[in-house]
């Protein structure tokens, strides 16, 4: 929603939203949506650029393996088997250049 103040200075409201499909919450069998929305209100000036950040995502992932049988086994079956970590940190970046066109 832009508006033209004097000596070439826009003023914006933005709205950014990104969002991504969530299989670890389903309904029915289908996935969710995971939405992350952010609001900004903004004075620049005609041609100039801002960039828009903060829609930080981090996805953390645990997955196992270890010998089939042994890994199974109580008390000692952790001596046959490994759990892994993963963690995943996602950043977007939003670039705007707003131009009075006369």
């Amino acid at each position: 929603m832009p508006k033209i103040l004097p000596d070439d200075y826009i003023d914006l409201n933005l709205t950014t939203e990104v969002s991504r499909l969530d299989y670890t919450n389903q309904a029915g069998g289908y996935p969710s949506i995971d939405k992350r929305e952010a609001n900004s209100s903004i004075k620049i000036k005609s041609g100039q650029t801002i960039t828009l950040a903060g829609l930080i995502d981090t996805q953390k992932q645990t997955s196992s393996s270890g010998i089939p049988l042994l890994s199974d086994l109580p008390v000692i079956g952790a001596l046959f088997s490994q759990k892994t970590l993963n963690e995943t940190k996602t950043n977007v970046l939003i670039f705007v250049t707003p131009k009075i066109v006369e």
